[in-house]
């Protein structure tokens, strides 16, 4: 029995050794024999770098976990593309390790530098040379120790980006998914301000109080911002801001997402194809297809959807309209849905006519802030549904063309004139003998 736990002992003590001696191997493994060239412990990650290859010099740098490219200014960079170099660098492949350096390597001169530094504070470089026989491999040399190898064309072809290719590719930094609140502006005033309520609707908040907005218009301009793709970029250095349009009365457009990020777009000059924005830093300048921006929409008026008789035919009890030329008070009988107007049965295509135009009574504009002089009304409109709830709206002159709605006692907004008069000439027609 004794002679049993001795051997037990002797196992364990034979594997507890077994496990040092292959954590020793682990910690001090050549990294040569998993095919990379650098050995990052676990969590070391690239921290910074700088690249110089025959597109220009190059400093990538983090800020605010942010990576930024500095090349004859600061730009926030191409997120995927930024990955992959940092991937690169991390994994670089070797194929296998040379004897020494030789003149047809190409790596005295060579046009591809990098250095960087970790997470761990470890430094490397690399010069890239020539490509192999094959034409697919590259050879390279570590410039801290002078050892040369070949790695595969994949991970050197990550170090021949352009600025081009490693700026940023997107028009917006903040969540053009989650898109919360618009303001545009022209000439430094503000046109409209625009907010997303919670019941999911768009509200005019300038330079109306959380009017309205119109659904289709805001889902068109949303779809149109959230489309927007870079077609170039601008050398700022070649060109001022006032050159590129970008001035102080250039339109100006701020978005904000539902994290609170806000981002401020700015629209230079247009050429035959393309338009110069803003989109950021001073320097942050590129190409949108014209064709792509249709800010048209963008005013108070044009977005504005103040509808105080919309509803549905089928809640309809009853509709008053009352104008100079008479009362008309359409009344459907429930059941039937038969349709009587003062008494006389109405055709039901010639109502919903005549309920199309009234329901399209809605607002054209407003005017805030005005006082409405004592007068009587141009018309009434009353609207009674199934449940017995009302709906009413007054009209009043406002100028030759248009007349204030007066909704819940307030005259804020106006419609045109000629919205009414044809709403007139609809159930004149229908009542026609």
């Amino acid at each position: 029995m004794k002679g049993q736990k001795k051997t037990v002992w002797l196992l364990l003590g034979a594997l507890a050794v077994l496990a040092a001696v292959y954590a020793g191997l682990r910690l001090t493994r050549d990294p040569l024999a998993d095919g990379v060239w650098f050995d990052f412990s676990r969590g070391e990650t690239v921290e910074s770098i700088q690249l110089e290859n025959p597109y220009g010099q190059f400093r990538f740098y983090q800020e605010e976990g942010v990576w930024m490219v500095d090349s004859g200014g600061v730009y926030r960079t191409n997120e995927r593309k930024m990955a992959l170099l940092c991937q690169s660098l991390e994994d670089f492949q070797v194929l296998r390790v040379l004897d020494g350096e030789a003149p047809g390597y190409g790596l005295e001169a060579s046009p591809i530098r990098v250095r960087f530094t970790t997470s761990a504070g470890h430094e490397y470089a690399l010069a890239v040379g020539n490509q192999t026989m094959s034409a697919s491999d590259c050879y390279v040399k570590d410039l801290t120790d002078g050892r040369v190898f070949i790695t595969d064309g994949a991970s050197a072809a990550q170090l021949t980006g352009s600025l081009a290719a490693y700026r940023y590719k997107e028009i917006f930094t903040i969540d053009k998914t989650d898109i919360t609140a618009i303001r545009y502006s022209v000439n430094g005033a503000l046109q409209v301000a625009l907010e997303l309520g919670e019941d999911g609707g768009w509200y005019i908040t300038q330079p109306y109080n959380r009017a309205p907005a119109r659904t289709i218009e805001m889902n068109e301009l949303l779809t149109q911002l959230r489309g927007w793709t870079v077609a170039g970029y601008v050398d700022t250095q070649a060109a001022s801001p006032g050159e590129l349009g970008l001035d102080g009365s250039s339109p100006t457009l701020q978005v904000t997402d539902g994290k609170g990020n806000t981002q401020t777009l700015i629209f230079g000059i247009s050429g035959e194809t393309t338009t110069c924005v803003q989109t950021g830093r001073e320097n942050e300048v590129v190409l949108l297809y014209s064709t792509d921006i249709d800010l048209s929409t963008l005013g108070a008026e044009q977005l504005l959807f103040i509808a105080p008789l919309k509803t549905s035919i089928d809640q309809v009890q009853s509709i008053q309209v009352s104008v100079s030329t008479g009362d008309y008070i359409f009344t459907v009988e429930p059941g039937t849905g038969l349709v009587s107007c003062n008494g006389r049965y109405v055709d039901q295509s010639a109502f919903s006519g005549i309920f199309f135009k009234y329901i399209g009574l809605i607002a054209d504009g407003a005017d805030p802030g005005h006082a409405v002089p004592p007068q009587e009304a141009v018309a009434y409109f009353r609207t009674t549904l199934l449940d017995g709830s009302v709906t009413e709206m007054t009209a009043y002159g406002r100028d030759q063309g248009t007349c204030y709605m007066k909704l819940d006692g307030e005259t804020v907004y106006y419609l045109e004139t000629g919205r009414i008069t044809e709403l007139v000439s609809r159930i004149q027609e229908a009542l026609a003998p």
